[in-house]
């Protein structure tokens, strides 16, 4: 450094700092900022917003320069560092330490760490997050320093750029040849810092890693069990079948022949009417009239559900039948099933807004049995360990040892300090129980609706 003193060197590291933080700054702003904010701006004239997206439509040049002048500013940092700062506290710690050799390097580390966080906080760290809030604000501000910036490094640039291609060319790649694929992890760590900035709200980014979970989950996830499926039987007549699902919410139900692990097609609503205008049809059994009832669909239970979801968008399948290892059916998905792993419950005018738990005043839960034990640990914070069973019902049932009949009054049970209290049974099924916590384990008041508002259907 000159001898210009500790005052050059200090004004020299602010101005270091200053250009990062208008590089850094603008280019988290070009990152967040509007298509409507630019045709707003592009507009009102001025030529500002034409400059911002001439820069967008073709970053290399910015990133360039930003890694150029980094490059310089990290440079200048260090000499800074060495020669000034990190020289005057080794001269003063070995002046007041009596000479100890160890403070000459324990003085470049502290400095070195100061000037560190300065950098990082003021120059890159906080500029971001400001310029991601105010993106309008930071873009047409800093457009013309930034395009000054890349015009005078234009020339430094091109010879870097002259040099990366030759390198890069000697090994048999382009400048701009990718490397390698973009990871699931680093989508959702930029969703996530998206989400911590304010641009991404907290349900688009739910949404954006429920898509993810998909290729996780398989179809026995998410069926509707065999025993909740609404099938018609194939000797049903059709006037019959037409005034049996106009009571019903679905529009596509599975035919079947004597039981519904003989399934012969699917029904749908439209059809049915259809046929049903024409009297010749109408007191004929269903599975008899060609062409009323479509193909049916079998896929396993382990089916992916990411792989489910483009078969039958791409076959135009709204319902799959779901077979078992012994293949008899399981269950019944349809295409709003995996939708609503996405999305979050859909309800139509037709459907039934019905709570799986719900929240009583005494500090107890009225639970029904149907409800997965993966979802009631959510809001219940305990862990059941239980692989064998998926559901409340089934959970009771194993500690009962034994099928509660509908006019049986099973005796409680306490597991785990809970108190399992069971109020109905329907068809051999535990339909409806009363969970108590343990004293003091009851969610605060206000808080418990948006813990068990979720249906799953």
């Amino acid at each position: 450094m000159d001898d210009g003193g500790p005052l050059s060197s200090i004004g020299l590291l602010i101005v270091c700092i200053i250009i990062n933080m208008i590089l850094y700054g603008f280019g988290s702003a070009i990152q967040n900022i509007s298509d409507q904010s630019l045709e707003k701006r592009d507009g009102q004239g001025g030529g500002k917003a034409k400059r911002v997206q001439a820069i967008i439509d073709k970053p290399a040049r910015f990133v360039g320069t930003i890694q150029v002048i980094s490059f310089i500013t990290d440079i200048l940092i260090g000499i800074i560092v060495l020669n000034e700062f990190g020289g005057m506290l080794s001269d003063w710690a070995l002046k007041e330490l009596t000479g100890n050799w160890l403070v000459i390097p324990v003085s470049y580390i502290i400095v070195t760490l100061i000037i560190l966080f300065l950098v990082l906080s003021f120059g890159v760290l906080i500029p971001k997050k400001l310029a991601s809030r105010y993106s309008e604000g930071w873009c047409f501000s800093l457009v013309d320093i930034v395009s000054f910036l890349m015009v005078v490094f234009t020339p430094i640039t091109s010879v870097v750029n002259i040099l990366t291609k030759g390198i890069l060319k000697m090994f048999g790649m382009g400048l701009n040849e990718e490397v390698e694929e973009v990871t699931e992890e680093e989508i959702m760590s930029m969703v996530n810092e998206g989400h911590e900035q304010g641009t991404i709200l907290a349900s688009e980014a739910e949404m954006i890693n429920n898509i993810f979970e998909l290729g996780d989950k398989e179809a026995a996830n998410i069926m509707t069990h065999r025993k909740n499926i609404v099938a018609i039987n194939g000797d049903m007549t059709l006037s019959e079948t037409v005034t049996y699902i106009l009571n019903e919410s679905n529009s596509r139900f599975p035919v079947y022949e004597e039981a519904i692990d003989n399934v012969l097609g699917i029904l749908h609503l439209k059809d049915a009417m259809i046929y049903n205008e024409d009297i010749t049809f109408r007191d004929m059994p269903i599975s008899k009239i060609p062409g009323l009832l479509r193909k049916a669909h079998f896929i396993p239970e382990t089916r992916k559900l990411d792989v489910l979801f483009r078969d039958m968008q791409s076959n135009k399948i709204h319902i799959e039948i779901v077979v078992d290892e012994y293949g008899q059916v399981a269950g019944l998905i349809a295409m709003e099933d995996i939708l609503e792993e996405i999305v979050g419950n859909i309800l139509d005018e037709y459907d039934v807004d019905e709570e799986d738990i719900i929240y009583q005043e005494d500090g107890s839960y009225l639970v029904k049995g149907s409800m997965f034990l993966e979802d009631l640990e959510d809001v219940l914070k305990v862990e059941f360990n239980e692989e064998d069973y998926d559901t409340l019902n089934g959970f009771l049932i194993s500690r009962l040892d034994r099928i509660p009949s509908e006019d049986d009054k099973p005796d409680d049970l306490y597991v785990d300090g809970y108190h399992y209290e069971i109020i109905s049974v329907e068809n051999k099924m535990i339909s409806l129980v009363k969970i108590t916590p343990p004293a003091g384990d009851s969610p605060e008041e206000g808080t418990e609706n948006n813990e068990i508002s979720e249906e799953r259907v």
